[in-house]
């Protein structure tokens, strides 16, 4: 079940396939033939090195919006689009790295 939630739903893809894209890393899209942590596992591997930190935290970061999107919809009948929650994990992204680091520059 937490690699449907998290990967495979159709939300949850979509999502995905968005936030890669915007980020212009493609070459991390989930498959659908690979679970949470065999993808989280890989991911990292296919960025810059100073990247994979960053990029740690938000595969955190979208987990968490999934999970809470998830309960959003069961259990108060509430449901976001995909692109607004894309736009609040990005936002929240970029206020953990500039509290890490003191730069956006990094994310780039």
């Amino acid at each position: 079940m937490l690699d449907h939630l998290s990967l495979h739903c159709i939300y949850a893809q979509e999502f995905w396939a968005d936030l890669v894209s915007r980020l212009g890393l493609r070459n991390i899209t989930p498959s659908q033939n690979v679970g949470i942590n065999d993808w989280w596992l890989l991911a990292p591997s296919r960025v810059a090195k100073p990247q994979s930190k960053q990029l740690n935290s938000l595969v955190m970061l979208a987990l968490r919006a999934l999970w809470l999107e998830r309960n959003d919809r069961v259990f108060n009948g509430k449901r976001s689009p995909v692109l607004v929650m894309l736009d609040a994990v990005l936002d929240e992204w970029a206020s953990w790295v500039v509290c890490r680091s003191g730069t956006l520059g990094e994310v780039d």
